[in-house]
């Protein structure tokens, strides 16, 4: 945050946003999608979902872009730190690991967003 990195910065910007959009999209597509199969307006239904996509798509993006952020708090800064006297040396590579793993939980969660969207592609036909 003190350096301004970009990553983090659209990362605290736009995730809050997109998750709550995801959230109310999702709740409109309950409702609207028992009261479309209810009173048959499909219309109605087939904008929120694609709605939904478009949100779906865009935690996806969000993901993606907060790697470089997670990628470089730690590598380029909790690892050199750890390094420093922190972390005996024979932890260094298992202390690599975890942090490689944890960085990556944005990859998966991003993948299971992806896959999230075909799910509803395919529930929607």
């Amino acid at each position: 945050h003190f350096q301004g990195y970009s990553a983090l910065m659209i990362s605290a910007r736009w995730s809050g946003i997109v998750d709550w959009l995801q959230r109310v999209i999702m709740q409109t597509m309950l409702v609207l999608s028992s009261v479309a199969s209810i009173f048959l307006h499909a219309p109605i239904y087939k904008v929120v979902f694609i709605a939904g996509v478009i949100i779906a798509i865009a935690k996806v993006l969000l993901n993606f872009a907060t790697l470089p952020a997670e990628l470089d708090a730690s590598f380029k800064k909790a690892l050199p730190i750890l390094s420093e006297g922190y972390l005996p040396k024979q932890y260094h590579q298992p202390a690599k690991i975890l942090l490689t793993a944890a960085a990556f939980t944005y990859v998966a969660k991003a993948l299971a967003d992806v896959i999230n969207i075909f799910k509803w592609f395919i529930l929607s036909q």
